[in-house]
């Protein structure tokens, strides 16, 4: 009797023993993870695939050893069987939009769902020069909206991303995307949806821009204030710069694409994250230094401010946000 096994999104079946791609979930997730998975059943070894999609296995040996007779039909139909599940396992690949051999880390906090219409940090700039063509690295104030499988998501930041712009530079950015789950993350103005629209084409920081000068190790602190802040009276998601003293808008995104998110956010995170290939020996996040080293010496984010229900601003403290990394940031 041939036994049909099928896996869904995040189901661990059993011991990995093929890691093709590893990821994070919570993130901008660009890159999904893919994993071969073995399952005994009854003393017979099962085989899946578990990824961004469900993936359906098949007990081949039980096969060939009990359903068909002769031997000679056994062998033509298994061949047969053999193609067709190279052809689905190709076509969930494409389908799935896999990066192959990618590691990512985080380190940040997170809100308890809520009600959210806004979120600022204060983020140390700290540059990664020697840094993988296929690395980056990011810290970033997000807010989320979770609506069934799709993940809404507004974020803004530093990052060093070496395939956008083909340097190590330090930049500020934007990112807007209605499925985060399913979709590659859009930076910036290029050609967006939603749209990020400027404030007047004479702001001081835009996004894509590099961030100079730069936090030197037990040295100079270089630092920008961001936030993300839903407007009272347009209501549009507006990003500012808010270390000059005065509150500097630097612009907006359209409204209407976002579904829930478009009127309130549901998850804040003060997050950074580095991915890099497998072969890579890994980039540093921030400074690669830990926080107890002392001042000047390990990135942060700090100063934080959230306006949640009723547009209320507070600072939260530490003790009432989730922690969520695999490598420390002082928050």
């Amino acid at each position: 009797m041939v036994r049909k096994v099928q896996q869904y999104c995040g189901t661990d079946l059993g011991d990995t023993i093929i890691p093709l791609a590893e990821s994070s979930s919570g993130m901008d997730v660009t890159e999904m993870s893919i994993h071969c998975h073995r399952l005994k059943t009854d003393g017979v070894n099962q085989y899946t695939i578990g990824s961004g999609c469900s993936a359906i296995g098949w007990d081949i040996p039980n096969a060939i050893a009990f359903v068909w007779q002769p031997m000679h039909l056994v062998l033509r139909w298994s061949t047969y069987f053999f193609m067709a599940l190279n052809i689905i396992f190709v076509l969930l690949l494409l389908s799935c939009k896999i990066t192959i051999g990618y590691r990512l880390h985080h380190a940040g906090y997170r809100t308890f769902p809520g009600e959210y219409y806004g979120a600022q940090a204060k983020i140390s700039a700290w540059g990664v020069p020697q840094m993988n063509p296929n690395s980056r690295y990011e810290v970033s104030i997000n807010l989320l909206s979770l609506e069934g499988t799709r993940v809404r998501l507004l974020k803004t930041g530093l990052h060093v991303f070496p395939k956008l712009y083909n340097n190590t530079d330090l930049r500020f950015f934007t990112s807007a995307n209605a499925d985060a789950s399913r979709d590659y993350a859009c930076y910036n103005m290029d050609n967006c949806s939603p749209a990020f629209i400027l404030a007047n084409s004479s702001v001081a920081l835009y996004p894509g821009q590099a961030v100079v000068p730069l936090s030197q190790y037990d040295g100079e602190d270089r630092s920008i204030t961001l936030s993300i802040k839903q407007d009272v009276d347009t209501l549009l998601w507006t990003v500012s710069r808010e270390d000059f003293g005065t509150r500097s808008i630097i612009g907006w995104w359209e409204n209407g694409t976002l579904g829930d998110l478009d009127n309130k956010a549901e998850n804040v995170q003060f997050m950074a994250f580095v991915a890099y290939e497998d072969n890579d020996t890994g980039t540093s996040m921030g400074s690669g230094h830990y926080p107890e080293e002392g001042p000047n010496k390990a990135a942060y984010m700090m100063d934080l401010k959230i306006w949640a229900y009723e547009r209320n601003e507070y600072n939260p403290k530490i003790s009432t946000l989730i922690r969520s990394d695999d490598k420390n940031i002082d928050v």
